[in-house]
């Protein structure tokens, strides 16, 4: 469809959009006076005007500002700005086609409106940098590549624009592989690129004026210091930057690296990795523009999040041939610039026009619903005692109803099963005899000490040191062997439950799935082999999901749940974060749910509050971590770094890696599996959960989702990381869903 096709709304749409684009971008370009004549912009600037054809740096940019300052004047950077805000203007519209080939009209005029005002594509017009032109370049592409024009002229224009892209930026040559892949004409494609890079690199061999800078920048992604610091210069680097050193001495020193330091080396692209989806911008070059202004500055750091969310729900959530093209293309320039060259945040810019396209199709789609609609009638509460005695008999029928329709589930893939419950106990059974404690963590004695005194602490629950001081009671005190066994038993019905969840709520083999992951899940390994009431508190969370799958009397799921909640928090004081989703999801049973809470909960409260003389919320406030300080000052940045530190511990690695040569190498393996599985985990929870969540499954997992969005934004995490354990029941069961690749009929899901 061509723009005269398009309706008349459309087009004033597009119009209003790309009005206030201009308006945006030339108004700033006009008023900038930030003289961009440091770090590589003076580099830049002294190649363009310079004499004859610059080899260093690559020549695109620097005759694009000679162009410039051959018209308008030498160092004129008001005309630069004009010249890459008219670039900018060109690429909203680009980014609308982009959009529109791809999905609908709606989705391009979303996408355009989010390019228009997007801060990143604006501030980098006002520098002497070649993300402007680089953003162009690559959104011209992809405009290109989603059109329907000819495959051959598809093929032909792609490898011309990646020339372009290389002559001014090296690294856009990663869109290459990409490109290829989707290519439906690859030879062209192949002699297109061929014709282009050869006769630049003859011309440079031939002119003697050809730089070598691909092995020093991949030395420089992969030696000892990359993996301790972020930033570095090369000089400070064994080898240094001596011009002397010749590319075969680069590649032997990354190969000698990666060859003796493998767990640094995966600790090196963990860390370039997590720059693609962390916030920051580039402070030293953008700080002249943005100023002072700390509401300016939190929104060049936090502007990116938003675009990357919509962006990673579209390619997800609505994939077809077109969104196809840009996934690849993007993770192929992501994956290759991480593994080969050094990967800072403005890197990450040629891909942004691609996760806008993206990011246009779910706000296009947009539909309101509510995830927990349904009826709310409440239950009539009847006296105590009569309403107890009825209350029990329910809950004892329909525990022995859902009983008989659990093990009708189970017995479909019984063979199946028990091979999972050997390989799960067997495995923990195996952890909780190989480990010796030598000493306990801090918090696990305190919990120890409170289980041998029978002492109740107003700031500590008393369920776990209860659970310790059973076992000791049977086994011995301080068998911690006997510790680790009746929570590694405790963790393998946790799989079994899981099984039974994904297999009503998906399929029997996501079911199978999500039972082995959980038997194997390094992670829930490492939770039964510690005194701590993590593997417990699992357990609870898992029977609480179950719950909600089960085929049982409103009144009875609301008992039930209460009782969950309460033993819950009885376990740890944070879970109470648990009541708020529960409660939004029972339907016709929360005042049972209610009630059966404050029954379990008012024993404690009233003990506690009388031995603090006051009244207390069941535990001290100390008990919560609860963290308000964020929301004392809210015109700072405090909340929103607050916020942003929390969701980073979320998603983060729960440990900072020093890494130590000297460490046994069985432990130091150990503790890179059990951290990394968990990011492996997380990724593939959130695919799932993106791709194929649908309202059945989110009212399902809304307790768990309540439950973690309570933790960021009302306590503070990094003292409390281990409360996170509880949505990892839940990243396998989507992860399940994922892997399984099919519904509930054996199809393929889309929704």
């Amino acid at each position: 469809m061509k723009l005269k096709e398009m309706n008349r709304s459309t087009k004033i749409a597009l119009a209003t959009i790309l009005i206030v684009a201009a308006l945006l971008r030339i108004v700033t370009a006009l008023d900038c006076e930030a003289k961009p004549d440091f770090s590589d912009m003076a580099i830049y600037n002294a190649a363009a005007l310079a004499e004859g054809i610059p080899s260093y740096p690559p020549p695109g940019y620097p005759l694009f500002l000679r162009a410039i300052y051959f018209i308008f004047g030498q160092l004129n950077y008001t005309a630069v700005f004009v010249v890459q805000s008219l670039l900018s203007i060109a690429t909203v519209l680009l980014v609308f086609l982009s959009a529109r080939n791809v999905f609908n009209e709606r989705a391009g005029l979303f996408a355009a409106g989010l390019a228009a005002i997007y801060p990143r594509f604006i501030v980098y017009n006002l520098t002497t940098m070649t993300e402007s032109l680089s953003i162009f370049l690559v959104t011209l592409m992809i405009c290109f590549m989603t059109s329907d024009i000819r495959d051959t002229s598809k093929s032909l224009l792609s490898g011309s624009l990646i020339f372009i892209g290389f002559l001014i930026k090296p690294t856009l040559v990663f869109f290459a592989p990409g490109v290829f892949l989707v290519s439906r004409r690859r030879l062209v494609l192949l002699l297109t690129l061929g014709a282009t890079f050869g006769s630049f690199f003859v011309y440079g061999i031939v002119a003697g004026e050809s730089e070598k800078r691909g092995p020093m920048m991949l030395y420089k992604a992969y030696n000892p210091l990359a993996a301790k610091r972020t930033y570095f210069r090369m000089e400070d680097t064994e080898l240094g930057a001596d011009k002397d050193i010749t590319d075969e001495e680069y590649v032997s020193a990354v190969k000698e690296f990666v060859k003796t330091n493998k767990w640094m080396t995966f600790d090196i692209i963990f860390k370039k990795s997590v720059t693609l989806v962390t916030r920051g911008w580039t402070r030293f070059v953008l700080q002249d523009i943005v100023g002072t202004n700390w509401i300016l500055s939190q929104i060049m750091v936090y502007c990116y999040f938003p675009v990357l969310i919509l962006g990673l729900v579209g390619m997800l959530r609505y994939a077809n041939s077109g969104t196809r093209i840009i996934t690849l293309t993007m993770f192929s320039y992501a994956v290759f610039h991480i593994l080969i060259t050094i990967f800072k945040k403005r890197y990450r810019l040629p891909i942004e026009p691609m996760l806008v396209v993206l990011a246009g199709m779910p706000l296009a789609s947009i539909h309101y619903w509510n995830p927990l609609s349904g009826s709310d009638r409440a239950d009539v509460i009847s006296p105590l005692k009569k309403w107890t005695v009825s209350a029990i008999g329910t809950v004892v029928r329909s525990i022995k109803k859902a009983g008989e329709a659990l093990t009708g589930v189970l017995r479909k893939d019984l063979d199946l099963i028990l091979v999972i419950i050997f390989l799960a106990l067997a495995l923990r059974i195996y952890f909780a005899f190989a480990i010796e404690i030598q000493q306990l963590p801090h918090r696990s004695l305190i919990l120890n000490n409170l289980a041998l005194s029978g002492r109740i602490s107003t700031s500590d629950a008393p369920l776990y040191p209860l659970f310790l001081r059973t076992i000791y009671s049977i086994f011995g005190t301080n068998n911690f062997t006997a510790v680790f066994i009746v929570q590694g038993l405790i963790s393998t019905a946790g799989v079994v439950m899981l099984y039974i969840i994904v297999s009503r709520l998906w399929t029997g083999r996501a079911g199978i799935i999500a039972a082995t992951l959980a038997a194997v899940y390094p992670r829930f390994l490492s939770y039964c082999i510690m005194v701590k009431p993590i593997s417990v508190g699992i357990f609870l969370v898992i029977t609480l999901l179950l719950l909600s799958r089960l085929s049982i009397p409103d009144r009875t799921r609301g008992i039930l749940s209460g009782v969950i909640v309460g033993l819950a928090v009885m376990l740890e004081p944070l879970y109470i974060f648990l009541a708020p989703g529960t409660f939004a999801v029972i339907k016709n049973s929360r005042r049972a749910f209610l009630l059966t809470l404050l029954i379990i909960l008012a024993p404690l409260a009233i003990w506690n509050s009388a031995t603090e003389r006051h009244i207390v919320p069941v535990y001290t406030s100390s008990a919560y971590r609860v963290d308000l300080r964020k929301f004392e000052m809210p015109d700072s940045p405090r909340l929103l770094n607050a916020l942003y530190i929390n969701i980073s511990t979320i998603l983060g690695r729960d440990w900072r890696d020093n890494y130590d040569s000297t460490m046994e190498p069985s432990v130091r393996n150990f503790n890179y599996i059990n951290v990394y599985s968990y990011t492996l985990l997380m990724l593939i929870g959130l695919t799932g959960l993106i791709k194929y969540g649908t309202r059945k499954h989110l009212v399902t997992t809304f307790p768990v989702l309540v439950y973690i969005t309570l933790l960021i934004f009302f306590t503070q995490l990094n003292d409390k990381i281990e409360a996170r354990a509880l949505w990892e029941p839940m990243l396998i069961m989507y992860g399940a869903m994922l892997l399984s690749r099919q519904g509930p009929s054996g199809g393929s899901i889309h929704t």
